[in-house]
């Protein structure tokens, strides 16, 4: 009884105040948001993502990783809202084995949804405002590397020649493969393509992603090679599809490191190699930075075409480098040293004829012409030719027609 008479008098002291602030012309304008559950707010939410024009599977995970937090958290209404107690259940959900990049994503999904309340005029400040991201390079559950040229003349041979699987004949991944590695495209992204997604004309071919499906949020417009585009090119006239037809309309973005792995195996190549990293289908996209930055692309050029929001995530997580190409970037440097001895005159006589005499004056008279060469990025070896060739030429009728299948699309 004396709890309820405390509850009572305490609502009655609460009552009296908020009518004196009335009286003084002073309003509460987010009371009436606090009296309402979160899980109103949220549904509110997924609907304003809907309306955004974010596809529906993003926003259904957007809601799900947040009312996991709210649910964990048990916060019912706004004053329940507490950043220690949010902290906490991460915490806990890290020990039970959810890996930190995964922690980051239910963070950041419950921050912008409290983002979204203040925007909305719902609450006057967010309440997890000051919680910051943990450093996902501590926890990295799957380190991924970048395909070598050879391995991927490898790869685009076997599968070109392959049979069916995945519900994907040969032909239709080696399209999806080639197309991923020439344009760093992510699995959803490649799936989401339809033939309107493409401007194959001969001059200046491109791909277009939609901004619903990219994972900025941004529609993004990336040039195709030519020879590329020449294959598309065909490879829609012989399949007799629309425009508005998915260019690869049974391809599940969810078994893409199944239906790589197989294709891998198939080309002798290890889905793991010794140093414990992997070969999943986003290495694929690891592959085409890595060999976009060697091919003597700019930091920014890289970053743009792999549309990264920091030069830092381009460099420090994509752009994959070995002993050998790092030989290679030292045999570039000027010469740094005098040569003296024996030898002095001999090396002269190579410097002279190589044109790499007076190599540090050469150097800071010339800058960048030398050292930066204006070159676009060539992700088709030559070493690919007879794929191409043969994809070109439309000889894989066998796996084009695999189980009565009359189009390619």
């Amino acid at each position: 009884d004396n709890i309820d008479k405390t509850a009572s008098q305490q609502r009655a002291a609460q009552l009296q105040k908020e009518i004196e602030l009335a009286r003084a012309g002073v309003v509460d304008r987010y009371k009436e948001h606090r009296k309402r559950p979160l899980v109103e707010h949220l549904a509110d939410f997924k609907q304003v993502l809907l309306d955004k024009g974010c596809t529906k599977g993003h926003a259904r995970l957007t809601f799900s990783r947040i009312k996991a937090v709210l649910t964990g958290c048990k916060f019912a209404l706004i004053s329940d809202v507490q950043p220690s107690r949010v902290q906490r259940y991460l915490a806990e959900r890290r020990k039970a084995g959810l890996g930190v990049k995964s922690c980051n994503y239910y963070l950041t999904a419950v921050k912008s949804f409290f983002n979204w309340m203040v925007a909305d005029q719902r609450i006057g400040e967010n309440p997890l405002a000051h919680l910051k991201k943990q450093n996902e390079q501590k926890d990295i559950r799957r380190e991924r590397r970048a395909l070598t040229l050879d391995e991927i003349d490898r790869l685009l041979t076997a599968t070109l020649t392959g049979g069916k699987h995945h519900n994907l004949t040969g032909r239709q991944r080696y399209m999806l493969y080639t197309l991923a590695l020439n344009t760093g495209f992510r699995a959803g992204e490649l799936a989401s393509l339809t033939w309107n997604s493409f401007d194959l004309s001969e001059s200046e071919p491109s791909v277009t992603v939609l901004a619903g499906y990219a994972k900025n949020g941004r529609q993004a417009t990336l040039p195709l090679r030519k020879d590329v585009a020449v294959q598309f090119r065909q490879w829609f006239a012989e399949g007799g599809c629309s425009a508005s037809d998915k260019v690869f309309p049974k391809f599940n973005k969810s078994k893409g490191a199944a239906m790589l792995r197989k294709d891998l195996e198939a080309a002798g190549i290890p889905y793991q190699d010794e140093n414990g990293r992997y070969a999943d289908f986003h290495c694929l996209r690891h592959t085409f930075i890595s060999i976009v930055g060697k091919s003597g692309a700019t930091v920014k050029e890289t970053q743009t075409l792999a549309r990264h929001s920091t030069s830092a995530l381009t460099l420090d997580v994509y752009s994959h480098i070995g002993l050998y190409d790092e030989r290679q970037a030292i045999e570039r440097l000027p010469q740094l040293h005098k040569t003296i001895g024996k030898d002095a005159e001999k090396n002269r006589a190579v410097a002279l004829r190589t044109g790499t005499d007076d190599g540090l004056v050469s150097a800071a008279q010339n800058g960048s012409e030398k050292s930066t060469p204006k070159s676009t990025p060539f992700l088709t070896p030559a070493a690919f030719s007879e794929c191409n060739r043969s994809a070109t030429l439309g000889n894989e009728q066998d796996n084009l027609q695999e189980d009565g299948e009359d189009s390619t699309c």
